[in-house]
This record gives structure tokens, sequence and C-alpha cells, in this order.
């Protein structure tokens, strides 16, 4: 499956922390990087090794300097690559977990950070117009995808694959990712959950005033379970303007989390539900866009009042990553407080 660009919704989304009530676990998408170059590259060539797609930068004299592991068809076109890239300044959630309470100055840390992405955007323009004018690219191919600033400090971007190198070596950068792969996960949900033995449990805990966030394959919006309290849509994946589920992944997540009704009702019935769509009608979906969905999530309506934060986000999704990939960061700094 080729990754549509057209999947993307705006090219330099404003980033949008919160109080959590409680996080549900999320397991994250890393590709491993492996990079030391000595001499600048000037091409990218491609083989397929063991079911994944192999990248080998190589300089003007044929030798190899930078190896690139990528998951089987990420590359937008040959020569190009998507990539989240991690920068030093402390995000607004990181800044929390070290100044604890100091929530008058998140505002000025979430300026920090932005001023370092776009000190560092001008510094991968600048990469690319070199790599232009000694005409070993022939065309602009950059494109800031988004910018976080809540929960992580971090852009995602589509560029030409020799930059790479440069790109790791700059001083701004603290980590450089693929943009992996995720899919709907919830194996035995039910039982983990444990929906009737809660439900016995807190009978009286119904949600009202409190918003789930559900970041999944969207919601049916027309679902009576769900009436009035679907209270805003984002989809990330194919820009549907309504709340849509083709798979129906994301409406039974929301249905254990928030279902109403009297038949089989969820865990919080009276809660409203905030929606974020990551994946296409065929279950692709981006971990930009799931940490996209998390950073918007502190913020929904991004004027750095964190009042309006979401208090429960769910990811019922899945990849394999460890605690430093950044969509765990990303998960991490979620669960940052506000007060």
């Amino acid at each position: 499956m080729k990754i549509n660009p057209h999947f993307d919704v705006g090219s330099r989304p404003r980033p949008c922390i919160w109080k959590l009530i409680a996080l549900l676990p999320l397991l994250t998408c890393i590709w491993s990087l492996r990079a030391h170059a000595q001499h600048t590259p000037t091409s990218i060539n491609f083989n397929l090794a063991g079911g994944s797609t192999m990248g080998v930068l190589v300089d003007s004299s044929g030798m190899p300097q930078d190896t690139i592991l990528l998951p089987p068809d990420s590359l937008l076109a040959e020569g190009k690559i998507r990539l989240i890239i991690q920068l030093n300044e402390l995000s607004v959630a990181e800044y929390l977990m070290q100044n604890p309470g100091d929530v008058d100055y998140l505002p000025t840390q979430h300026g920090i950070a932005i001023a370092e992405q776009e000190s560092f955007i001008t510094e991968l323009e600048e990469m690319e117009e070199d790599l232009i004018k000694n005409d070993l690219v022939s065309e602009n191919a950059l494109v800031i995808r988004f910018q976080y600033a809540n929960v992580i400090n971090a852009i995602a971007i589509d560029c030409w694959a020799v930059m790479l190198p440069a790109i790791k070596a700059s001083a701004s950068v603290k980590k450089v990712e693929i943009d992996g792969y995720v899919q709907p996960s919830d194996a035995s949900s039910f039982a983990v959950v444990g929906l009737p033995c809660f439900q016995g449990a807190h009978s009286g805990t119904t949600g009202t005033g409190l918003t789930i966030g559900i970041i999944d394959t969207g919601i049916d919006g027309g679902h009576p379970d769900f009436g009035s309290r679907i209270t805003s849509w984002v989809d990330y994946a194919m820009g549907s303007a309504f709340p849509v589920d083709p798979i129906g992944h994301g409406t039974h997540v929301a249905g254990i989390a928030a279902a109403g009704g009297t038949t089989e009702p969820g865990m919080a019935p009276d809660a409203n539900i905030a929606v974020y769509r990551v994946f296409t009608n065929t279950g692709f979906g981006l971990m930009s866009w799931v940490i996209q969905a998390i950073d918007n999530s502190p913020d929904p309506n991004g004027d750095l009042n964190y009042s309006d934060r979401l208090d429960v986000i769910n990811l019922s999704l899945g990849g394999p990553g460890d605690a430093g990939s950044m969509g765990s960061v990303a998960a991490d700094g979620a669960g940052a407080r506000l007060a």
C-alpha cells in the first residue's frame, strides 16, 4: 500500500497538555536508524531485504555512507523519506515535569519549542537548497507535515533521503525516527478492561462532565449509543469532515469507554467523546498521525489555555517500539498534570 500524501490534513497544523485521569497502554512504532556518514551522500539505492526496504546512501565515489531500514512501502517516491525528528528544547509537558506547578510559564515554553522548530526548518530548507544547487536532487521535496510542542518537541517531515546524515548531525536534533506504521489492536479487550466488574463496583460512576479522547479508526457518528455526546472530530488520515468509521474498531472502543443506553452501557455512559481518526479505510496508520492526536488533546482549540484539555485518552493500537520511541515519549507527556 502506497502512502497517499492527501491523507494529511494541512501541511503545518499548529501544535496544540492536560490533566490525565487514565491513559490505556500505547504500543508505539519505531524502525531503527543507523548512520555514520563521513562523506556527502549524493544518491540512494534501494534493495529488498528480509521483507523490508533497505536504503543505502552512497557518496560520489559509490561508497555507502548511511543505511536506512524502512518498513515496506514507506517511501513517498524513490529517494524520498518520511521522518519524525525530536529537537532539544523541552516540550510543555517535559517542562512541567521538571517544574511542577509552574503552569503560568507553559505558553512561554510552547513558544520556545516552536521557535526552535522554525529555526530548524530554515536549516532544513538550506540543506535542500544546497542539494539542488549542486545538482544532487532535481526539485524541492521538503514538506513540514506536523509540528508538535505540547507532549513532545518534534516535527514530522517528508524530505530527500540524502538529507538524513545532515539532519542527524544537526546540533538542534535529539533523535530521528522513520515515521512508522501502526495498526488497530484490542485483542481480548472485554476481559482485559473488566467492564462487568467495573460497572458492579462503580455503579454510580457515569463520567458526567468528563471528555474521553478516542484515537482510533473513527466513530459511527450516527450510532444511537453516542447521540450528541461526540463533541469534536478530527480526521488526520482521510480528511473526512464528519464522524465515520469504515472499519468499526474505533466505534467498538468508544462503546467500551462511553456507550450510553441501557442494554450494554460503557464505563462512562455520560461522558463526552472527542474522536481523532488516525487510520485510513483499510486500517493503515502512521505514528505521526497518532502523535499529532496526542499533542492536540491537551489543548484542542490551540489557544495555549489548557483548561479545555481532555480528561482521558484511549489508544487501542500498536506496533514495534520501546519506552524511548517518540510515540512512547508523547504518551508519557500526555500524563503531565496541569493545575
